[in-house]
């Protein structure tokens, strides 16, 4: 030991014994001792000691050589005498490897990693019981200094690897009181464990009685039923032979309780192995991404991870990440024929025609059948602007355009069935007049309209004269027929 690391050594030593350290000034401190500790120093309650000379009479100059130093050392030593200590030291490499293995198409990076340290103690306890015989077993117990909570020792087919991990190391600046107190906590839990093993014990016993009881009822219950067919082999009547059978049934019962009767309890229990643990475990934030999207997941080196397909939930790859960045098998994501994004197949539309897929974002729903198109197989209804499939049109007989089947249901469209006189002129209806054809004349007119289409009927005195639609968003006529005096369509 470097004369550096004197003053941290006997500092943290001073607090692993229970000792109150109080700073007086950058280079004095004082020691409080506990009474178990003052005939060690010659009676004293308390010392002031400093790591550089000085000539104040009431401050001691502390060396490698001095009293206070190799007492606080051989205090150190005795309790030690009885516990191993060490560190052991997990990352999350393991995890990272697994994680770069579920992830063959992804990149991944570490954007922050920490160590913590975590204080145990842990103890394997030698439990004797003494019931019908004697029994022992070897249970150990593992506690968290800081939380106070119990962890799982490693299996017996993991505790030798486990043990090979830990570099030992005097851990001293945790207070005697503290380890001492877990101690006595884990020596309760062993308690009530053991317990527990004389509760199983005894329900085993109990069962085993009852279970050689009903033998014994069962057969005494035959030869009760044989004596009421046949006469006694011993020349006694019935009752008398079944007075008997009774009287032998309830000895052979009593026989075997008394014999499973425990005579004495006794239950002994004795620490065999401390082990006063420091844990140094790493934890991490790794963002996982694809040419898609991108996750951030936790990695922490005593954990495994939960990595767990948004499609199907389970939880073995290999996976990628989806547009929409969630966690997906490989196997259970498409990628959309629009957007091109990749997202879980659960999000999956067909087009009805084409059968190519489809987002949600992307797709087109007919409103006639209510089946999903893609764009190049959806088209809209001029008339009521809903939007349908190619399948889903009919030609109007009288217009010659195709509306959807809600529109034409009969071969003749709402619109042609819906002409009015026109009464006013309009300023839409006075540029529909103003680009007529010059051979198109009449002397009144019928007006129809419905979504992007208006269609025009010219009338004569008496008969009709010709036909026009009018599509307003390209603002012109993109259809004329005429009549001919008898009122018929000119072919």
């Amino acid at each position: 030991m470097e004369l550096y690391e004197l003053k941290p050594y006997i500092l943290e030593s001073c607090h692993f014994l229970g000792m109150k350290v109080h700073q007086m000034t950058t280079s004095k401190w004082k020691i409080f001792f506990p009474e178990k500790y003052r005939d060690e120093f010659n009676g004293q309650e308390e010392m002031v000691i400093t790591f550089e000379k000085t000539n104040d009479p009431h401050a001691t100059y502390i060396t490698f050589e001095t009293y206070f130093t190799q007492k606080i050392a051989q205090l150190v030593a005795q309790y030690n005498s009885g516990v191993s200590s060490g560190t052991i030291t997990t990352t999350i490499q393991t995890h990272l490897d697994k994680l770069k293995d579920s992830f063959p198409d992804c990149n991944l990076q570490v954007t922050s990693s920490v160590f913590e340290r975590s204080d145990f103690i842990m103890v394997w306890f030698k439990t004797t019981v003494n019931l019908y015989l004697t029994e022992e077993y070897l249970k150990g117990f593992k506690y968290s200094l800081k939380t106070g909570t119990f962890e799982n020792v490693p299996s017996e087919e993991k505790l030798n690897d486990f043990l090979d991990e830990i570099k030992e190391e005097q851990i001293t600046d945790i207070s005697y009181d503290l380890i001492d107190g877990a101690i006595q906590k884990l020596y309760a839990i062993a308690q009530e464990d053991a317990q527990t093993f004389i509760t199983e014990k005894l329900k085993d016993h109990e069962a085993t009685l009852q279970k050689e009881i009903n033998r014994i009822n069962e057969y005494y219950d035959l030869l009760e039923s044989e004596n009421e067919l046949a006469e006694s082999s011993k020349g006694l009547t019935p009752e008398e032979e079944l007075a008997l059978l009774k009287k032998e049934r309830k000895n052979l019962i009593d026989q075997q309780i008394k014999k499973s009767r425990i005579q004495q309890q006794e239950v002994t229990i004795e620490p065999v192995a401390i082990l006063l643990l420091k844990e140094n475990n790493e934890s991490a934030k790794v963002t996982v991404e694809s040419p898609f999207g991108k996750v951030n997941i936790d990695l922490i080196s005593k954990t495994e991870s939960n990595i767990n397909c948004s499609v199907t939930n389970e939880s073995i790859g290999p996976f990628t990440i989806t547009s929409d960045n969630l966690i997906a098998k490989t196997n259970r994501v498409f990628k959309c024929s629009n957007c091109h994004k990749c997202l879980g197949d659960h999000k999956k539309k067909t087009c009805v025609v084409c059968s190519s897929e489809l987002c949600d974002e992307c797709k087109e729903v007919s409103a006639i059948s209510h089946s999903t198109l893609c764009h190049n197989h959806a088209t809209e209804c001029q008339s009521c602007l809903h939007t349908i499939s190619a399948e889903e049109l009919n030609l109007c007989a009288n217009c010659n355009q195709f509306y959807c089947t809600d529109c034409n249901p009969s071969g003749k469209c709402h619109i042609c069935n819906s002409f009015k006189p026109v009464v006013t002129i309009t300023p839409q209806l006075h540029e529909i007049l103003k680009s007529l054809p010059e051979n198109m004349q009449a002397k009144k007119f019928d007006v129809s309209e419905r979504g992007n289409r208006i269609n025009l009927l010219g009338k004569g005195l008496i008969f009709k004269s010709f036909l026009i639609v009018y599509d307003k968003t390209s603002h012109s006529i993109i259809y004329t027929d005429k009549y001919n005096l008898f009122g018929r369509k000119s072919k």
